[in-house]
This record gives C-alpha cells, structure tokens and sequence, in this order.
C-alpha cells in the first residue's frame, strides 16, 4: 500500500516526477487535494500505447503517462501497488500524523491539566474535530452516507453531515487499569473520503 510503479519506455525514473506531482499538495490550504489521473508529469515522454497494452497495464496496477487521441496527455491511474489511489493513501498517511501531532501539542501546551473526566475528554474530542475539520476545507473528506461498522450512535446507512463522527466511551465505562495509567478512552473517527471522479457516462435521449 506505500509502494507504487509506472511504466517507462524510456527513462528509468519517470516515478519521481509522478512524486513531485503528488507532493505539491499543501494539506493546509482549501480545496487543495488532487487525484493524479489526468495530471501531466514535468520532463517526462509521453508514452504511445494501445488499449489493450493500457488495459495490461491497469490490471497490474501500474501507473503511465500517456498519449491520447486528442492531443492530450495524462497520468493514468495514479494508483498504489495494491490498487489504492496514490492521492487517498498521501492524503490518510497526513491526516493521521495531523491528528497526532495535534492531539499531542494539545497536551503539551496545556498550563495546567486536562483532567480525566468527561470534560477533559471532550476536550481532546475538540481537537481530532478541529484536525478532522482542515481534512475537509482541503477536499480529502466530505459529507456522505456511511458504510462501515457501528461507531457510538453511528449506524451503516447514516449520513455523516460534517464528513466525519468522533466518538469516545464515557470515562465511567473505562478499565481501573487504563484509568491508573492515566489513559484517555479509545477515541474512534469514522470518515467519509470525498473520492474523486475519473469516469463518467454521459446517455443523451433524442426525439423528433
């Protein structure tokens, strides 16, 4: 899932340009994440392949650049070796070290404590939903249905109206042990990936 490949007729190291592409995303702004299908690549050949030589290609989960018939030329599909998109694996592997990161400055600028009571708990609640709130100005998250497990009072088929549902146990509910530790409850975010569209049908209904 953190490796990736690309074809190249002719130049050994076409995948630091497809890099490049990808690391130009800055998580901190608006509306700013990208899908690499469709992007050009700096310095690199275009490649001139057929369909079936493309479709080879996709089912290996390899990455090109490539010509079209319309004298255009593109990335396709900007995917992982295991078939995840490229942009959705750079965009959790950020969100998770933006959530820690933050979680973590939290705790360390704090002039007195957070306690380990439910009020202290929120307030670490406040924090992943403020992260969590950046993953969608910058496009990674958007509202939708969600379809994974029960999280708290999420159910399969519930709409996440903010794009995410944080949710921690009360603190009544945790281990003597944890509590002893001075652990917080397990906090759990369900999130929906906004996704992106690389395919589309068009039906146009004619009368006369």
């Amino acid at each position: 899932q953190r490796t990736l490949w690309q074809y190249s007729s002719g130049k050994p190291y076409t995948a630091a340009s497809l890099m490049g592409r990808m690391f130009t995303v800055n998580f901190n702004g608006n509306n700013t994440t990208i899908t690499l299908k469709f992007k050009q690549e700096p310095a690199v050949t275009a490649e001139s392949l057929t369909a079936t030589q493309a479709n080879a290609l996709k089912k290996k989960n390899g990455n090109v650049f490539v010509k079209y018939n319309n004298d255009t030329a593109i990335i396709q599909e900007g995917v992982m070796a295991n078939g995840d998109f490229i942009d959705e694996r750079h965009g959790l592997d950020w969100l998770q070290n933006y959530v820690q990161n933050n979680l973590y400055n939290l705790l360390y600028t704090s002039t007195s404590k957070i306690p380990q009571t439910d009020a202290g708990v929120t307030r670490l609640l406040t924090n992943v939903e403020q992260s969590l709130d950046q993953a969608v100005t910058n496009g990674l998250v958007a509202p939708g249905v969600w379809n994974g497990g029960n999280i708290g009072q999420i159910q399969p088929g519930d709409t996440l109206t903010k794009g995410y549902y944080v949710y921690a146990p009360p603190i009544a509910t945790q281990a003597q042990a944890d509590r002893e530790a001075r652990k917080a409850p397990v906090i759990q975010c369900a999130i929906k990936l906004a996704g992106a569209v690389h395919y589309a049908d068009v039906i146009i209904n004619v009368v006369r």
